[in-house]
């Protein structure tokens, strides 16, 4: 994944130009790879007395994606933080003679052209880690229920009940343009995986 990014000094720390905003790329450079190190199913299957559980928790380890739901967010003043957009404060970093930075600039300005999509793309670069309880399922079978059915399952499942991930979006595995896309990684107001809870009943002759 590509994108602009903030300059920063040998320290890298952010470098501020004389007017107090901080010094954005004029190229792009690798902010990260959409696709992770490692994927892991951990699939369970546990029968007692004609109950069964059986479940599978999905794990992911690497990837980031570019949360751009978040940046505009920030930049309409949609978000949590942006809502204090009032007044002026002090990015910080350094101008390139090694000073400090002491020049104000709107709070608007800020989450407009820092935070926001304005910005640099880096700025929302998050990872997408997760640990899913993608599926569990609950279930109990009837022995000899009837002459002419030899068994009957009765079954409740569940989807998607659990999500353990540091990305701040609605669900890091939702891409623009879709799960199955090899272009992964882009987060614009993009839907999440829904729970869902399915009531089954099967018969055996």
């Amino acid at each position: 994944m590509y994108g602009t990014y903030w300059v920063r000094d040998k320290n890298e720390n952010l470098l501020i130009d004389a007017d107090g905003y901080p010094i954005i790329s004029t190229d792009t450079k690798p902010l990260g790879d959409p696709f992770p190190r490692y994927s892991l199913g951990i699939t369970t299957g546990l029968t007692w007395k004609g109950i069964t559980l059986s479940g599978l928790l999905d794990i992911r380890n690497g990837g980031v994606a570019w949360n751009g739901t978040q940046a505009r967010l920030n930049r309409i003043g949609r978000s949590e933080g942006s809502a204090d957009r009032e007044g002026e404060m002090v990015v910080e970093g350094y101008h390139a003679d090694g000073t400090p930075n002491s020049t104000p600039i709107p709070k608007l300005d800020y989450w407009q052209y820092v935070k926001g999509d304005f910005g640099a793309t880096e700025n929302n670069i998050q990872k997408t880690d997760w640990v899913r309880l993608r599926e569990v399922t609950i279930a109990y079978t009837f022995a000899k229920f009837k002459r002419v059915i030899r068994s009957m399952d009765v079954s409740i499942t569940a989807r998607n009940l659990f999500l353990n991930t540091p990305y701040t979006g609605v669900d890091p595995e939702s891409s623009l343009t879709g799960a199955a896309s090899n272009y992964q990684g882009i987060d614009w107001f993009t839907m999440p995986n829904t729970k869902s809870w399915n009531f089954g009943i099967r018969f055996t002759l």
